[in-house]
C-alpha cells in the first residue's frame, strides 16, 4: 500500500472520529473465511468502530503507524506533558537528576491544572501566579523570593514551549511579579566571622567533624551539599586542592585550593578513610541533607555568642570577605561555581563588599603601585580566602 493512499484512508477515518478519544487495536492476522490483516479503530467518545484492512503484516504495521502519528499530531499537548518536555531539555544542563526533577515540581505546583496548552490564557497565567503568591508553605506565606523565581522559570518554560512550535501567543508577558524579594542570607560581620571562625577551629582541634565542614564551607565558599558530597579522593596534595564536583550545574565541577590550616585538619580527617568514602557524616549510609549543615551552624553561632545565621551564609561570607580584600570579581564567581559574576554579586557578595571590590579594580587601573596590597597586614581569615582566590588565576 502506497505512502499517499495510507495517509489518505488514515485521513479519511480519523475525519469521522474524535483523535483524542481515538484506541488503535491489532492489526490482527488472516483467519477462517477473511484472507487480509485486520485493524480496528474505535472511538471511545461514540463508541462506533471502524476497521481497515490490508494485505499484508507490513501494510498493516504501516497503517497501524500512520493512525498514531496522525493521532499524536491531532492531540493538544498539555501544560504538564510540555513541563516534562521542558525539565528533560533542561537535564543536559544540571548534574543532579534531582535537580531536574525539581523543575518539573515547581511547575507543576505553578500551573496545577493540566489543560491543554494552547487554552492557558493571560487571565488564567495571572491567576496562577497570584495563587503561588499567596501560597501558604511550611514556614508560612511563601516569600517574594520564591515565587519571584517561579514566574521567572514559567517565563523560561513558555519560551521552550515556542521554540518547540506548540504555541505562539506569550499569556505570561503582562504577568508582573509581586513584592520586593531580599537577595540573598544575612551574613556575619567581620567581628562575628572571626569568633566564628576561632571557635569552629577550637572545636576542629577537638575531632568535631560539623566544625571542620563549616570550616571548608567557609574557606572554599561551597553549597552546604557540595561540603557532604566530598570524598577522600578529591582531595590531593595533603588537602590542599579539592576537587569539587558540583551540586548543580556543570559549571559547579571545579578544582579549589584550600587554605593549609584547614587543609591539615582536614588531611587528618581522612587519613582513616578510604578514598571512596564521603569525608563527613560517614557514619551514615547516605549522603545528609543540607540541614546537616544547618544544625551544626546554629550550634556554633550559638557557642561562639554571634546571632543566629544559616550555613549557606558563609558562602556569601566567602565572596564578600574576598571581594572586599581585592580578588577579582570572576574569580570569585568561579570559586562559587557561577557562570557570571551577576549571580554571586545579587546572592551572595554583600553590596558594600562589591562596591568595594570596583574601587579596588578601579584604583589599580589609575594607579597600580599605590594599590598593591599588603597580604602580610591582612587578618588570617581573610588572607586565607584571598590567597586560595587569587591562585585559581
Amino acid at each position: 500500500m502506497r505512502r499517499k493512499l495510507i495517509r489518505a484512508t488514515v485521513a479519511k477515518v480519523l475525519d469521522q472520529c474524535d483523535p483524542t478519544a481515538v484506541r488503535i487495536y491489532g492489526p490482527y492476522p488472516p483467519h477462517r473465511g477473511r484472507s487480509r490483516w485486520r485493524i480496528q479503530v474505535y472511538d471511545a467518545s461514540t463508541g462506533r468502530k471502524k476497521s481497515l484492512t490490508a494485505a499484508s503484516h507490513e501494510e498493516a504495521m504501516s497503517l497501524v503507524a500512520a493512525l498514531q502519528q496522525k493521532i499524536k499530531e491531532a492531540t493538544p499537548i498539555t501544560t504538564h506533558a510540555a513541563i516534562d518536555g521542558f525539565a528533560a531539555h533542561k537535564a543536559s544542563q544540571f548534574r543532579n537528576p534531582r535537580d531536574v526533577d525539581a523543575i518539573a515540581k515547581k511547575l507543576k505546583l505553578l500551573v496545577s491544572d493540566d489543560l491543554p496548552l494552547r487554552s492557558l490564557t493571560p487571565e488564567l497565567a495571572q491567576s496562577f501566579y497570584l495563587q503561588e503568591a499567596n501560597r501558604i508553605g511550611k514556614f508560612g506565606q511563601v516569600k517574594p523570593a520564591t515565587h519571584h523565581s517561579r514566574l521567572r522559570l514559567a517565563k523560561e518554560w513558555w519560551r521552550f514551549c515556542q521554540q518547540q512550535g506548540w504555541v505562539a501567543h506569550d499569556p505570561w508577558v503582562r504577568v508582573a511579579t509581586i513584592g520586593r524579594a531580599n537577595s540573598g542570607k544575612p551574613q556575619p560581620t567581620l567581628d562575628e566571622a572571626r569568633r566564628l571562625k576561632e571557635y569552629l577551629f577550637a572545636q576542629a582541634e577537638l575531632g568535631d567533624e560539623g566544625a571542620l565542614a563549616l570550616l571548608v564551607q567557609l574557606y572554599l565558599g561551597l553549597r552546604p551539599s557540595e561540603v557532604l558530597g566530598l570524598r577522600v579522593g578529591d582531595c590531593s596534595d595533603n588537602c590542599k586542592l579539592v576537587r569539587v564536583n558540583g551540586t548543580k550545574t556543570k559549571l559547579a565541577l571545579r578544582d579549589l585550593e584550600l587554605a593549609e590550616p584547614v587543609a591539615e585538619l582536614l588531611q587528618r580527617r581522612c587519613a582513616s578513610l578510604s578514598n571512596e568514602d564521603r569525608i563527613f557524616a560517614t557514619h551514615l549510609k547516605r549522603q545528609p541533607a543540607p540541614p546537616w549543615m544547618l544544625d551544626r551552624m546554629h550550634r556554633a553561632c550559638a557557642q561562639a555568642g554571634i546571632r543566629k545565621y544559616c550555613a549557606h551564609s558563609l558562602r556569601g561570607l566567602h565572596s564578600s570577605l574576598a571581594l572586599r580584600a581585592g580578588a577579582s570579581t570572576h574569580e570569585v564567581a568561579r570559586s562559587l561555581g557561577h557562570a557570571s559574576f551577576a549571580t554571586t554579586a545579587k546572592h551572595y557578595a554583600h553590596p558594600t563588599a562589591v562596591s568595594a571590590g570596583r574601587s579596588a579594580a578601579l584604583a589599580s587601573a589609575l594607579d597600580p603601585e599605590a594599590t598593591k596590597i599588603d597580604l602580610a597586614a591582612l587578618p588570617p581569615e581573610i588572607r586565607a580566602i584571598v590567597l586560595a582566590a587569587l591562585k585559581q588565576r
